[in-house]
């Protein structure tokens, strides 16, 4: 679990992005493991504009960045933002792509068909899964050697894709999971 400096709420790691001060220079850390101290940030427009406003960066790392260094980390880390989202925005599309070309087993049961019959490319789950239905679903993963991610809530994905109810889904076209792959690298959710 990872505090936010901007709202102060409590958020998983996965909820949130890193800034890293290393040897005097404030950046974004994008891939959360850079050396240095950390902060962390909600992944909210308005909640990195007030982290910005009250100097939260400069109380956390006990240092007076100047104008220049706190200008340019804004700008990094909005284009970082609106590039999570676009990435996000175009996972929910692909999946709704594969449901309505009929490419996506839908439920555990279709997804268990679908990877006994070699169908399976990927498996996406919602993060509100059972632990049991995840230990379930990695020995499938493991024993047909297919990929498996977990993403966004069950509801947003059951939206995306038509259905109800729904949080595990299997992806059964190459060229939508060579896309959606790509996406969730571009995104940082890989």
């Amino acid at each position: 679990m990872r505090t936010c400096i901007g709202c102060r709420n409590v958020f998983e790691k996965k909820d949130v992005f890193r800034v890293a001060f290393y040897e005097d220079k404030i950046s974004l850390d994008k891939s959360g493991r850079a050396n240095g101290r950390g902060a962390y940030l909600c992944k909210n427009k308005k909640c990195v504009d007030e982290a910005f406003k009250k100097k939260a960066f400069h109380r956390v790392f006990k240092k007076n960045f100047n104008n220049e260094e706190m200008n340019s980390l804004k700008r990094e880390i909005e284009m970082f933002l609106e590039t999570d989202l676009k990435s996000e925005g175009k996972i929910y599309k692909y999946l709704g792509f594969a449901a309505r070309a009929r490419n996506l087993a839908v439920g555990m049961t279709a997804v268990e068909q679908s990877a006994r019959k070699g169908k399976t490319k990927l498996i996406i789950i919602g993060e509100e899964v059972g632990k049991n239905s995840i230990k379930k679903l990695e020995k499938l993963c493991d024993k047909y050697n297919v990929k498996m991610i977990v993403f966004g809530k069950c509801e947003e994905l059951s939206h995306a894709t038509g259905k109800r109810d729904k949080g595990i889904f299997a992806l059964e076209d190459e060229n939508l999971t060579k896309a959606i792959i790509s996406e969730f690298k571009e995104g940082g959710f890989l």
